[in-house]
């Protein structure tokens, strides 16, 4: 599954599913019960990109992305291909053209125009753009906010149902060890 559509998949959530799942793909970890009301707030009465933009440009996740050391999914495998998270690291991991044609596929669902890769290459090869930096600018897109609003099509509610039932489980089940 692309990383667009892991995004639109998050962003038909709400409430607690939607934190819950905003843990589970960027940050690769089931929250702390404090975490999920300090959000909560947030998921009810914010824009929820705004919420999903804070996740990805947090320093946790930043960290993960960059050091590499990111454990194995919190609830096993989650029958996507990874995590959002997953995917950002494995991007991030490749140069040059590669990745850039790369954000094209996870984030914008389609290739480069030649005239797009002529203007991004040299921009990451010259140092003047991090890999970091075009990677969020390609998420922060209006083209990406285009498709973030989007539903995944090949998503279904019932999935998302049992993934966020199997969550809320886990957290009881962990907080009351």
């Amino acid at each position: 599954m692309k990383l667009i559509h892991k995004f639109q998949s998050v962003l038909r959530l709400e409430g607690i599913p939607l934190i819950l799942q905003l843990y589970l793909q960027i940050l690769n970890r089931i929250p702390a019960f404090a975490e999920v009301r300090i959000h909560l707030h947030s998921a009810y009465n914010d824009n929820k990109i705004r919420l999903f933009y804070s996740f990805l440009e947090s320093a946790e996740c930043r960290k993960l992305t960059v050091s590499g050391e990111i454990a194995a999914h919190p609830l096993g495998e989650d029958g996507s291909g990874g995590t959002a998270l997953e995917v950002i690291r494995d991007m991030l991991q490749m140069d040059g053209e590669a990745f850039i044609v790369r954000l094209y596929q996870e984030i914008l669902n389609r290739y480069p125009a030649t005239h797009e890769l002529a203007r991004h290459l040299p921009a990451l090869q010259s140092g003047v753009r991090g890999k970091w930096e075009l990677l969020m600018m390609f998420i922060r897109s209006q083209e990406a906010g285009t498709l973030l609003m989007q539903p995944y099509s090949g998503d279904t509610q019932a999935k998302d149902l049992m993934q966020t039932l199997d969550t809320l489980m886990h957290i009881w089940s962990a907080g009351r060890r």
